[in-house]
């Protein structure tokens, strides 16, 4: 699992002497001589890079619908970093990008930080207690309401907040946390005892203890994400609701309301619903394969997972407007509710939105459920030119459809070259590790459900373990850097055609945000590709749910 960015830097964003400091900086650190300074505004490569990384947070955030805050950077050397809700802008320093700077291979990751930290505090709408307090500067409780009843309650909440939107957003930093720290007091010739604040030794103290807290809560998405390859469904979308307790962010609401579907897809038999949606999740899509031992009560079981992805991706709009794939994951909730009317308006919503911001896949994952709703409607002639129109942007979910509307091909056979032997990483046998597993830290989701993390040299396992192990699901998934090789000799790096190659045609091959999940469900192994087809990392694993 990529390692969380935590946004640590309280002590850069709150005022200390509200008298001292302009109105532009009511989130800032002052020194006493701001009235004699004018910073200059900064562009340029700094800014450039600064603006990049601010774009992919305000993404990640999904509120879409709002005004978004300009970013502004200045060659002051007194505020570092700012949130001024009056004029609408969240400002960075120039010095304080080059501390940033500092950290080498880390350095957007501290970047990331700073700017997610008071991203967050402008979305939270954290200004509130300080605007009061300019306005009734006379009264000794405005004071302290201003200066100290909020701030911890609402540093703390931008600590955690902005550490996931960072991560959210494919940043990845926490060791910097520590030393970020030191070098910002330091290079602002910051006193280690800042008026109305805690020591630095605490500050450091504070942000690892964040830094834990968040660790733990992405150990427990990227469980999710994995149970949700294997198709695990009900208990992806758990382990997605046992993080919306502290982070309601648009993309744990996506994936909870999308594993919700998936699990009511699960309860449909073939014959009802033989076509594969294209149903979007912010992390991975899937050509669906329905099971075929179903419940007595499945059509009232499927009604309320139904219900339930309704509710999430209901939230998810409310952060997120017009953002296509929420559209056209309500789309898809309509359609399999048989609400076809409904079902439309959505998907041409999401299609031209789509259009709109030319997205090409999402365009054609619009037309494709266009197409579903035709045929099952029974007006084929309509389907065959929507999934026709779709091939451009998305092929193999427009022809795989295409091919059940015309009953003339079904997914391609999954042929496999099995590996002799058993796929370790790391030469550790799961087996071996079940018997005695020694995990580093578990998260509790529940009195019987468990999260486990170990951090091994080269490679991660992460472990779901309930009912005192009678159910578990096992994953060690390799680190960036791993030099071994599989069984059959991939290693990282190697190409998508290379793996197929060697291992045949996967049981499900998943588009995922970034990329694409080669899955071979019998030998219990998954390869994470990039958008170029390159490996990034495998995964084995070892399960018994049912």
């Amino acid at each position: 699992m990529k390692k969380i960015t935590i946004a640590f830097f309280f002590f850069l964003s709150w005022g200390i002497a509200l008298s001292a400091q302009p109105k532009e900086a009511i989130f800032a650190y002052a020194r006493k001589s701001w009235a004699k300074y004018q910073p200059q505004t900064i562009d340029g490569y700094k800014y450039e890079v600064t603006q990049q990384v601010y774009d992919q947070l305000i993404k990640a955030r999904g509120d879409l619908g709002g005004m978004v805050p300009a970013l502004v950077m200045n060659n002051g050397t007194s505020l570092i970093a700012w949130m001024d809700p009056a004029k609408l802008q969240i400002g960075i320093e120039e010095k304080a990008y080059d501390v940033c700077t500092s950290f080498g291979a880390d350095s957007l990751n501290a970047l990331a930080a700073l700017l997610a930290h008071e991203v967050t505090h402008y979305y939270e709408k954290h200004d509130w207690a300080r605007q009061f307090a300019q306005q009734n500067e006379s009264l000794a409780t405005a004071e302290s309401l201003g200066m100290l009843a909020d701030k911890l309650k609402q540093e703390t909440q931008a600590d955690h907040i902005g550490g996931l939107l960072a991560f959210s957003a494919g940043f990845n930093t926490y060791e910097v946390i520590a030393p970020f720290l030191e070098k910002a007091y330091a290079a602002y010739g910051f006193p280690d005892q800042l008026p109305g604040y805690p020591p630095l030794a605490e500050r450091i103290q504070m942000a690892e203890n964040t830094a834990q807290h968040l660790a733990e809560l992405q150990s427990v998405w990227e469980t999710a994400n994995l149970l949700s390859i294997v198709e695990e469904y009900a208990l992806a979308k758990n382990y997605y609701q046992h993080i919306l307790k502290d982070y309601q962010g648009y993309e744990v609401f996506n994936n909870a309301g999308v594993n919700a579907t998936l699990s009511a897809l699960q309860l449909f038999e073939p014959e009802e619903w033989p076509y594969a949606l294209p149903l979007e999740r912010d992390g991975e899509s899937r050509l669906d394969q329905l099971k075929e031992r179903l419940p007595k009560d499945r059509v009232a079981l499927r009604e309320k997972y139904l219900n339930e992805a309704a509710r999430f991706f209901e939230s998810a709009e409310n952060i997120s407007k017009d953002y296509p794939p929420a559209l056209l994951n309500q789309a898809c909730i309509y359609a399999l509710q048989g609400q076809w009317d409904d079902a439309e308006f959505w998907a041409n919503k999401a299609r031209k939105l789509s259009r709109q911001q030319k997205q090409a896949k999402g365009k054609a994952d619009a037309e494709v459920l266009l197409g579903i709703l035709a045929a099952m409607q029974s007006d084929t002639s309509a389907a065959v030119d929507w999934f026709e129109e779709a091939k451009a942007g998305n092929p193999s979910l427009a022809k795989f459809n295409l091919g059940m509307l015309q009953q003339s091909t079904a997914m391609p056979p999954v042929t496999h070259d099995y590996a002799k032997g058993v796929e370790r990483i790391e030469h550790l046998d799961l087996d071996d590790f079940l018997a005695a597993p020694a995990i580093d830290h578990t998260i509790g989701l529940s009195e019987s459900v468990f999260c486990g993390v170990k951090q091994l040299t080269a490679s991660k396992l992460l472990l779901h373990y309930a009912d005192e192990g009678a159910a578990y699901a096992l994953f060690q998934r390799t680190a960036p850097a791993y030099k071994g090789q599989t069984l059959k000799g991939i290693q990282l790096g190697a190409s998508r055609d290379k793996i197929i190659d060697v291992y045949g045609l996967p049981s499900s091959d998943l588009q995922m945000k970034r990329g694409s999940c080669l899955h071979y469900k019998s030998q219990q192994i998954f390869f994470e590709l990039n958008e170029k087809g390159v490996l990034l990392h495998w995964v084995v694993y070892q399960m018994k749910v049912d």
